[in-house]
């Protein structure tokens, strides 16, 4: 909660309490403060709906004194009662919650961009004319805090209209999420870079509730150990963005597509198959061939969304070698040598096939990201980092049969939105198929760690421990330096054996 936000619900409930004393006296310094503390929360923190019922007190006080009505009913002061233990209530349920400070040696500055590629028609619209359209939310390490800070959401009413339609809630409903308009952040908008340049890290956010924001947490604290880290929009395949002429692009379609494709992946067999435990690379691979004939029907979808996501990554890759020589904010202070690529959900998926398909990629790391199209892939030859749920086997063999150092990294106690700030959206989330169990603070702690850990050693080349000598009680770490040439003849053979499978293949 925010300051004057908590100060005013702590001065209303004392005022409420003092009431019940009959001490008119204090009652009126009570409400005084109360009154004090809400004008600085309205004037500095803006309004927001949960406290709705707390609000309707100090007004309901401040009229009875005009009315010179100065006593109180036993029924009116039990409504205090409630009305203040509702809001108390409503902020703990949907809480503005807040963004930890980062603790690396730099401050944290951000930036926006938008990208147009001439050169791939836009596939999402109706106008043949379209060309392909990417956002672009920049977080670098910056030596000053003079600039103003960034509001977590921008653009938040039709970000929540975006939210609710995902959930096909009424858009009655639009004030739910609103309160995230008045969460802050730690990076300053445009502040200068420091003194470069800095290795690179592209991220990609999930399918359809997406946002390039989703793991600000994440980027701020890499931004301030001395990462330049671009998290991409991928437009009509995410959450929300509104393009610079007033354009908007919402994933409706997407969203009506992949809730059936979802609908179809729900099975029992495919259940049982992704819990399965074996340590054999054979027969990991038939557990994905077999999930490949129960998935035929999603994987076109899946991969032509895999296909222009990566171009995206591909086409930024290229931006940024521009950005280098002449982007007034950036020119160098990009290392362009030093280029990982990392994603969430889907944005893992798709990072690894970037990272094969393009040898600027250094190293690359999947946020719990379901990798079944590794099996139509080449092995892969970076540093790789797989960070995901316990309970599924889906990824073991893209860690099995990497040809470069490789770390399987499964977190206990979480399901797949610990992995995103939502985790700390509301506590009522935990325990149940949106979140796990994990204290969402300490889980988001852990991803921050393992992820800088992975970049630093592995796309760096920094002295310190690697990702398998970390000791962290809630996961379990395994790690392979990467298969030995017999296991890549084998692996190609595999490869061979898959990519005629039908609507499975990519181009390469």
């Amino acid at each position: 909660m925010l300051l004057f936000d908590s100060l005013f619900l702590l001065v209303a409930t004392g005022y409420v309490i003092v009431s019940f004393t009959k001490c008119r006296k204090l009652s009126v310094w009570f409400l005084i403060a109360t009154s004090i503390c809400f004008a600085m929360h309205i004037w500095i923190e803006t309004y927001r709906w949960q406290m709705i019922p707390a609000y309707m007190i100090t007004l309901v006080a401040w009229l009875r004194i005009l009315g010179r009505r100065t006593e109180s009913s036993k029924l009116g002061l039990t409504l205090n009662l409630i009305l203040v233990v509702t809001s108390l209530g409503l902020s703990y349920v949907l809480p503005v919650f807040e963004i930890p400070a980062p603790e690396g040696p730099y401050g944290v500055g951000t930036t926006t961009r938008h990208l147009i590629d001439i050169t791939r028609p836009e596939t999402a619209t109706i106008n043949p004319e379209d060309k392909r359209e990417i956002g672009l939310k920049i977080w670098y390490p910056s030596a000053t805090s003079d600039y103003p800070k960034a509001n977590y959401w921008s653009n938040s009413h039709e970000r929540n209209r975006a939210m609710l339609a995902g959930f096909k809630a009424p858009e009655t409903f639009g004030f739910l999420f609103s309160h995230i308009a008045g969460i802050v952040t730690n990076s300053h908008v445009n502040a200068p870079v420091a003194s470069g340049p800095f290795p690179i890290l592209i991220f990609s956010h999930a399918l359809n509730f997406g946002t390039s924001e989703q793991n600000t947490i994440l980027m701020e604290h890499l931004a301030s150990y001395g990462y330049l880290v671009v998290s991409i929009t991928h437009t009509y395949g995410g959450l929300f963005y509104r393009f610079p002429d007033g354009r908007m692009s919402r994933s409706e379609k997407i969203q009506k597509k992949s809730r059936r494709i979802f609908e179809l992946e729900q099975t029992d067999e495919l259940d049982n198959l992704s819990i399965h435990s074996t340590d054999s690379l054979e027969d990991l691979t038939n557990l994905l061939l077999r999930a490949g004939e129960i998935l035929k029907q999603t994987t076109a979808f899946h991969q032509d969304n895999i296909d222009t996501w990566s171009k995206d990554q591909i086409f930024v890759i290229d931006k940024l070698f521009e950005f280098e020589k002449d982007e007034p904010l950036l020119a160098g202070k990009l290392n362009t040598d030093l280029i990982g690529v990392f994603g969430m959900s889907f944005g893992g998926t798709t990072s690894l096939q970037t990272c094969v398909l393009d040898t600027r990629c250094k190293a690359v790391a999947n946020i719990d990201g379901f990798q079944i199209n590794s099996i139509y892939l080449p092995p892969l030859q970076v540093p790789l980092l797989i960070i995901s749920e316990m309970k599924y086997q889906w990824n073991r063999v893209t860690f099995a049969s990497a040809i470069s150092r490789s770390y399987l990294v499964s977190v206990s106690e979480t399901e797949h939105a610990n992995f995103t700030d939502l985790a700390l959206l509301s506590p009522l989330l935990i325990g149940t198929s949106v979140l796990g169990t994990i204290e969402p603070g300490r889980g988001l702690e852990l991803i921050n760690t393992i992820v800088k850990t992975f970049f630093d050693t592995e796309l760096q080349n920094l002295e310190g421990k690697h990702v398998s000598d970390l000791d962290i009680s809630e996961v379990i770490i395994t790690h392979n330096d990467g298969v030995k040439s017999r296991n890549r003849k084998t692996r190609t053979q595999i490869r061979d054996q898959l990519i005629h499978f039908e609507n499975g293949a990519i181009s390469l």
